[in-house]
C-alpha cells in the first residue's frame, strides 16, 4: 500500500475508533457519519470541481474497507463508489449528503411526462439506507433505453426492510413519483454493467475489512483464553485452525486487490476480476466465519460478544451485489457465449 494510502486509510481509521458507539443500540450512526462527511471521506472519489476530493477509486476503496473493519452502519459505500459514480457518469449533477443506491433496473420503469420530466413505476428493492438517505440514485427502464434517476425517498413510500444483520435494506415505492428533466438521463448499457460490477466491489471491500477484524479478534481471543491452565492459542489444533482462518482471509484479500487493480487500471477485464473475486469469497467467507465461531465456542455466538457483528455482516454482504451462482454463470456465461473470443484471449486480455 503506498504512502498515500495508508494516510487515508488510518484517515478513516482514527474518526471511527474515536467516535463509533461501543454497541448497537442505533440502526443509524449519524456522529459518526458526520464526522465522515465532514472529513471529506464520504465524497472523496467525487471531482473538487464538484465539490468532492477528487480522489481516486482505489482511495475510496481503502476508506471502504476500512469501514467494514469497523462494522459501520452508514452507506459510505452507495455514497462514495456507487451513488456519486453513476450521478456523474450520467452527465446529472451530484447530488450532496447521505446518498444510496438502486441497481436495477428491472423492477423500475420511467415514462415522459407532459412536461418533459419522468414519472416512475415499480419498487427499487433492497436499497441500503433507503430510509436515511437524502437521495436515491437509481437506474430504471423506458422504451429508449436505461434512464439514471435521482429520487427523493421521502416522496415515495418506504418499507423498512432489514438483512441478517440488522442494517437498513429498504423497499422503496417510487409508483407515481415524478422527476424533473435535471434529475435523470438516458446511459448506455455498459454503465448499467460497471454499475453492478461496482456494487459487487464494495461488497468484497467490505468483506475484506471485516474479515481482517474477525481474524484478529480470533488471534486475540486464543491468546487471552485459557484452558487446563494455559491459553487455547497453545494447543496443536487451535493453531491449526486459526493458521487455516488467516489462510482464508488471505484469499480473499487478494482476490479483492486483484479486482479493485483491475477496476481501476480500466482492465477490459475488471469484470472477470471482480466476478471471480466474488465467487471465491463465498467459499471463503463460509469456511473462516465457521472457524471463527468454532474457536470462540458458545462465547462468540452470544449478542454481548461482538464477533456477531462482523459474521452476520459477512453472511449479508457476500449476498449482496449478486451470489456466488450468478457471478459463476456470468463467468460461464461469457466465456462460452458464440461470438466471444478464444478462452485463452479472454483470460489473458490486454
Amino acid at each position: 500500500m503506498s504512502d498515500n494510502l495508508r494516510e487515508i486509510a488510518d484517515a478513516t481509521e482514527r474518526i471511527l475508533v474515536d467516535l463509533l458507539p461501543g454497541d448497537e443500540a442505533e440502526s443509524w450512526d449519524t456522529h459518526t457519519w458526520t464526522a465522515l462527511a465532514e472529513a471529506g471521506l464520504a465524497h472523496i472519489a467525487v471531482t473538487e470541481s464538484a465539490g468532492g476530493g477528487g480522489g481516486s477509486l482505489r482511495e475510496a476503496a481503502e476508506v471502504v474497507r476500512v469501514a467494514g473493519a469497523f462494522a459501520l452502519r452508514a452507506p459510505l459505500a452507495e455514497t462514495s463508489l456507487l451513488a456519486t459514480w453513476l450521478s456523474g457518469a450520467a452527465g446529472l449533477a451530484i447530488p450532496t449528503g447521505t446518498l444510496s443506491v438502486a441497481t436495477g433496473p428491472d423492477d423500475i420503469r420511467a415514462t415522459r411526462g407532459t412536461t418533459g420530466g419522468w414519472t416512475l413505476d415499480g419498487t427499487a428493492r433492497r436499497v441500503p439506507y433507503g430510509r436515511f438517505a437524502a437521495a436515491v440514485v437509481l437506474v430504471a427502464v423506458t422504451e429508449q433505453g436505461p434512464l439514471a434517476v435521482i429520487a427523493d425517498p421521502a416522496a415515495a413510500k418506504v418499507a423498512e426492510v432489514e438483512n441478517l444483520a440488522g442494517d437498513s435494506v429498504d423497499d422503496i415505492d417510487v409508483s407515481g413519483l415524478t422527476v424533473d428533466p435535471d434529475r435523470a438521463a438516458a446511459i448506455a448499457d455498459d454503465i448499467v454493467q460497471e454499475l453492478g460490477v461496482r456494487l459487487a466491489l464494495t461488497r468484497l471491500l467490505l468483506c475484506s475489512g471485516a474479515a481482517s477484524q474477525v481474524l484478529s479478534m480470533t488471534v486475540r481471543y486464543t491468546g487471552e483464553r485459557e484452558q487446563f491452565g494455559r491459553p487455547i492459542a497453545r494447543f496443536q489444533a487451535v493453531q491449526q485452525l486459526v493458521a487455516e482462518l488467516a489462510g482464508e482471509v488471505a484469499a480473499l484479500q487478494i482476490g479483492v486487490d486483484a479486482a479493485l487493480l483491475a477496476l481501476a487500471s480500466g482492465s477490459s477485464l475488471a469484470w472477470l476480476a471482480v466476478a471471480s473475486a466474488k465467487t471465491d469469497a463465498e467459499r471463503s467467507i463460509a469456511r473462516l466465519t465457521t472457524i471463527a465461531h468454532q474457536v470462540h465456542g458458545a462465547m462468540g455466538a452470544t449478542q454481548e460478544h461482538a464477533l456477531h457483528r462482523f459474521t452476520t455482516r459477512l453472511w449479508s454482504w457476500r449476498e449482496e451485489g449478486g451470489s456466488a451462482t450468478r457471478w459463476a454463470d456470468a463467468i460461464a456465461g461469457r466465456m462460452l457465449a458464440p461470438q466471444a473470443a478464444s478462452l485463452w484471449e479472454q483470460v489473458v486480455g490486454d
